[in-house]
């Protein structure tokens, strides 16, 4: 059993994040499969997507709870291990439940699991960084400054490994492999789609970043100018907390000349260079972040492209019934160019 003295504090709740993530890995995962199986019949999205949320969100309690996860002396090859085996359960649990779905029979399902466990390995690096940024998300003070910076990280890394999900469905939709289910139209369209929203969520979190910078920035500005708190003088004044450290400040405000008497205006909390230090730090963080979101989305440009041609060209894509009449389309667009 760990020690709790060593144990470091659990990381802020990670079962909507990892169950975002679930949902949207097992999905296209399925339609990932189709290049190893050579077939595009799939007839499972809603139990991929309910499969891997509920899994999902169980992974991320799993993650917030192993106390060991989050032990400061645990070397980060074996935090990366520890997560990558959670990921993997995970995975099989997911693959194990779809092919269950469709077959019913134990040993399909055992290789559905197999596969699921395989597939799983691509979402380890983003899910490292989900640990990650849910455990710094609780280093600063509940409702400081840097408290909200490190939650706007956490989503913002959250995002970006949301928009890499939809990449492992495209070797099957550049190859024409498509879903029976959704359609050549709708296939490329949802994973152009859901990289999309991920980026816009993070040009939104971004944005509320730069705003919260431009405080913090006027905030700090003006400590220079500020007396050592007392407590008498707080009381009644605005308060604001960087988050980090213990100093205690107070812009003060006279409210009878004559007699001397003053009220506090406003009432800081902290240390300011350990505030912008730490949020320096997330916004560096929340550069690889983006990078790597944009990355994804350019990932997903050229099997899209070659589908818009190939329906360009021809105005339609009749399969008569039969899903596997449109492999070879990305060749085929290619040609029409």
């Amino acid at each position: 059993m760990l020690d709790e003295d060593r144990a470091g504090p659990l990381p802020a709740p990670m079962w909507l994040p990892f169950a975002l993530l679930g949902s949207v890995a097992a999905f296209f995962s399925v339609l990932g499969v189709a290049v190893v199986l050579k077939d595009a019949r799939f007839t499972l999205p809603d139990p991929a997507v309910l499969a891997g949320a509920g899994v999902g969100g169980l992974a991320g309690v799993v993650l917030r709870r192993w106390r060991r996860l989050h032990d400061p002396w645990l070397p980060p090859e074996r935090q990366r291990a520890l997560v990558a085996l959670v990921v993997a359960v995970a995975g099989a649990l997911i693959g194990g439940i779809l092919v269950w779905c469709s077959e019913r029979r134990w040993p399909e399902a055992a290789g559905g699991a197999l596969s699921g466990a395989i597939c799983s390995a691509f979402f380890v690096p983003g899910a490292v960084f989900m640990v990650q940024a849910a455990a710094r998300a609780t280093r600063a003070r509940g409702g400081s400054i840097v408290a909200g910076s490190d939650r706007r990280s956490m989503w913002s890394t959250t995002l970006a490994v949301l928009a890499v999900a939809p990449v492992v469905s495209m070797p099957a939709t550049a190859v024409g492999l498509i879903s029976s289910t959704l359609g050549p139209i709708l296939q490329p369209a949802l994973v152009i789609g859901a990289t999309a929203l991920a980026l816009a969520g993070l040009a939104i979190l971004e944005s509320l970043e730069v705003l919260a910078r431009v405080r913090l920035g006027q905030v700090i500005e003006d400590v220079a100018g500020l007396e050592v708190a007392r407590e008498s003088d707080a009381r009644g004044a605005r308060e604001l907390d960087f988050g980090l450290g213990d100093g205690a400040f107070s812009k003060l405000r006279f409210r009878d000349a004559y007699r001397g008497a003053r009220d506090a205006e406003v009432a800081l909390r902290g240390d300011p260079d350990e505030a912008r230090e730490a949020i320096d730090d997330a916004c560096g963080r929340r550069r690889r972040t983006r990078t790597l979101g944009i990355v994804a989305f350019v990932a997903a440009l050229p099997a899209i492209t070659a589908l818009a041609i190939r329906v360009e060209a021809h105005g339609t894509l009749d399969t008569d019934g039969d899903p596997s009449g449109v492999a070879g389309i990305y060749d085929l667009a290619l040609q029409d160019r």
